[in-house]
């Protein structure tokens, strides 16, 4: 299955096969439907929404509900979904959870495992998830809006999150990725991020690139992939432990160097939209670039459109190679800009600035893994993260 265009990955004499490839789409949620509501499931926005997104069903019963739209976060490590009725082999695992974004969001409820399908692909697993009802117990999830987010991070994210309900919860649940490769589901922990452009005109949600478990999609890259090393746990600033699929980057011409533990710390994050950036960073890159200016009523940082060529490139520079995000690259969509009711005359800023209390240099958000390809190697001893050019560099 899928084996043409696959990069084979051997370790220790062992080469993957058969990787899982789901179907990714870019979902757009206009401005007037978007989710306000918070404390349920992450919501990205208050405005017009845009993220690339994954369909699942849960349960084995034959009339099983589907949820839709959930948003891909490699960020966080417990799936959240609502609207949520436990069906008649959901069995409550002992714990709830509560989950802190880093756009100030939060989400909790009640822990569940059923078995979980995966769309665009006939595999299975049994999994913990947290189950959010809805106004009535006859609500079902909505194909056009945003059912919850499903989470690929590491195992490490979800320590706190969970809480135990009783004095004998036992060990905390598996995270999505661990249990799918302790059921063999996977071959090994390799993640393959590798999204393509979605429609600039219409926003629909189109086929919009591939996530690709087990293995990673060769025919995607432009480029061999460059190794570095996954970084260890961190502490935030409120001395809890943090593992992302994280890296020790650079970007020189915006003064962050790998002396620096903290700035050069970059974690690769489906779940935010945005890239960002160290504060001292992201204010060289707007020093560098011509008339970028902060919008206080719209609450984003814009530039009139006459000068979007002027931006400053981002040169992320890893184990001496560069790759460059264009200017071009560094602004919103227009469509998604029309959408949040956002004036035409200008293009808006996808580069912003990392909240502190995270306690790393940035993050680099969904929008430009279209234009790097990502493997992320949790199967190597020790772990790597891969980057490669794509034809939208």
């Amino acid at each position: 299955m899928y084996a043409a265009g696959l990069l084979a990955l051997a370790f220790a004499g062992q080469t993957l096969s058969d990787p899982i490839k789901l179907r990714v789409h870019h979902h757009h949620v206009p401005i007037h439907k978007a989710t306000v509501r918070r404390g349920d499931f992450a919501t990205i926005s208050t405005a017009a929404q845009g993220f690339f997104a994954l369909n699942i069903t849960v349960g084995t019963e034959r009339d099983a509900p589907s949820f839709y739209n959930l948003l891909i976060d490699t960020g966080s490590a417990v799936t959240y979904i609502a609207p949520y009725q436990p069906g008649p082999h959901a069995r409550k695992v002992g714990f709830n959870a509560s989950t802190d974004y880093a756009d100030g969001t939060v989400a909790s409820g009640v822990g569940y495992s059923d078995v979980i399908r995966l769309d665009g692909s006939k595999f299975v697993v049994h999994a913990a998830f947290v189950g959010t009802p809805g106004a009535s117990k006859t609500d079902k999830a909505n194909p056009e809006g945003m059912n919850g987010l499903i989470a690929f991070g590491p195992q490490k994210l979800s320590q706190d999150d969970w809480t135990p309900t009783t004095a004998h919860s036992g060990e905390r649940p598996l995270s999505l990725i661990p249990q799918l490769v302790k059921d063999k589901v996977m071959d090994a922990y390799i993640l393959g991020l590798g999204f393509k452009p979605f429609d600039l005109v219409g926003g629909t949600a189109l086929d919009a690139g591939s996530l690709m478990l087990g293995g990673c999609d060769k025919s995607l890259m432009t480029s061999s992939l460059t190794w570095t090393p996954r970084t260890g746990v961190h502490l935030n600033k409120a001395g809890k432990e943090r593992q992302y699929y994280s890296v020790y980057l650079e970007i020189p011409s915006l003064g962050v160097h790998k002396s620096d533990k903290v700035a050069s710390l970059f974690a690769i994050d489906t779940g935010t939209t945005k890239t960002l950036l160290p504060a001292a960073a992201f204010k060289i890159w707007v020093a560098k670039s011509q008339h970028v200016v902060y919008d206080i009523f719209l609450n984003v940082y814009k530039v009139p459109k006459a000068y979007v060529s002027k931006l400053h490139p981002i040169d992320y520079t890893i184990e001496g190679k560069v790759f460059t995000l264009k200017p071009e690259q560094l602004v919103f969509p227009d469509y998604l800009a029309v959408a949040n009711g956002w004036p035409t005359d200008h293009a808006y800023s996808l580069v912003d600035v990392i909240q502190d209390e995270l306690n790393i240099g940035g993050l680099i958000g969904a929008y430009h893994l279209i234009h790097l390809y990502v493997c992320i190697d949790e199967h190597n001893n020790p772990p790597r993260i891969g980057f490669a050019t794509t034809k939208y560099s």
